[in-house]
């Protein structure tokens, strides 16, 4: 059976397990304290996930045993994910061996950490994708204190970046990656993300 990365930010790393183990119990009161994701957005991943894939915690030892990549809508990824060495080695690995990715709203600035060393940029830089946009960020507390605007780094930074009306579903799907706008685009991206997942399966090699 193919696994999945559910991957870890700050705060958030006893309810993602909670949830990796207990998957017969879907209690929103658990998430209702994770800091660095947004509960929301990772209830509608597990929930359309776990039924087709073995959700599991990212690890970054055994990236090969892992089908593809899931990061939620996730404010604190801004903080830690988009400078994690670790983080980058798993999305390295799944961009060079073609595994579906799949980021939400804040939790698209996690993919910042990915550089192609060679060429020195980075690797989404020929992508078309969709992040958390400016104005939906402005609107939220942290916004003075984000060290990174998904929006403006993927305009910075050769990728092509489209978004919709503030909170609004807009998902963009380019090869391997799909991103979803925010919150309210969870379940879309997902639904896109099993569709692409279960394609590439029936292409590999029995």
């Amino acid at each position: 059976m193919i696994q999945e990365y559910v991957v870890k930010t700050r705060g958030s790393g006893e309810a993602l397990q909670y949830f990796s183990e207990q998957t017969h119990m879907m209690s929103s009161v658990a998430v209702q304290y994770i800091s660095g994701v947004s509960a929301q957005s990772f209830i509608q991943a597990f929930t359309l996930t776990q039924t087709v894939f073995n959700v599991q915690i990212a690890s970054p030892d055994v990236t090969a045993h892992y089908g593809c990549v899931i990061i939620p809508d996730a404010p604190g990824a801004v903080h830690d994910l988009s400078a994690s060495k670790e983080l980058a080695n798993i999305i390295n690995y799944a961009m060079d061996q073609k595994k579906p990715i799949c980021a939400i709203g804040m939790g698209v600035a996690a993919l910042s950490c990915v550089k192609d060393q060679t060429a020195k940029k980075w690797r989404f830089s020929n992508y078309s994708m969709t992040a958390t946009s400016v104005y939906e960020l402005a609107r939220m507390p942290y916004f003075g204190s984000v060290p990174i605007i998904p929006e403006d780094y993927i305009k910075d930074n050769g990728a092509k970046y489209t978004n919709s009306e503030p909170d609004e579903v807009h998902i963009v799907l380019d090869r391997q990656l799909v991103t979803g706008q925010n919150t309210a685009s969870t379940y879309m991206a997902i639904q896109t993300f099993i569709l692409l997942v279960n394609q590439r399966l029936k292409k590999l090699p029995t």
